[in-house]
């Protein structure tokens, strides 16, 4: 361990800029994302009402997604605010794709388990997977 961040709040999910400088930390009560220089080891903002349950990051680093109050906020990490909300109602974990074109989205309660795949330039849905037997579908 080489430091100990103070955040003031139960962390839930955590995901590291592309660059390395920045975490982007979603709290425990879903309402927020911290975001912190790792280099200072300090709180430097935050994204108010980005409903942060799950998290990712786009790879070059320009949009956090978020899960949260049966939503997905897309979030300029620039501005570091939502710039879109799309209807998310009962999803548990979200992925963006490696080339950054696509959300993954998984549907927690849907009979057999359900995967949705987003597309990020219009946010419009490119597929749906039905997995059948499965249940609870989880990303990886």
């Amino acid at each position: 361990m080489t430091g100990i961040i103070p955040l003031g709040f139960v962390p839930a999910e955590i995901v590291i800029s592309p660059d390395e400088t920045t975490l982007y930390v979603a709290h425990e009560s879903g309402r927020e994302v911290s975001v912190v220089d790792i280099a200072s080891a300090s709180v430097v903002g935050s994204i108010k009402r980005a409903g942060a349950g799950a998290i990712t990051l786009s790879p070059d680093g320009k949009r956090l997604y978020t899960i949260g109050q049966k939503r997905c906020y897309v979030v300029d990490t620039r501005l570091r605010e939502v710039i879109r909300i799309l209807p998310a109602a009962n999803v548990n974990r979200i992925l963006c794709s490696p080339d950054g074109r696509f959300i993954c989205l998984s549907f927690q309660n849907a009979l057999g388990g359900l995967i949705r795949l987003i597309e990020t330039e219009n946010y419009t849905v490119e597929n749906e997977f039905d997995l059948g037997a499965l249940t609870n579908a989880s990303l990886a």
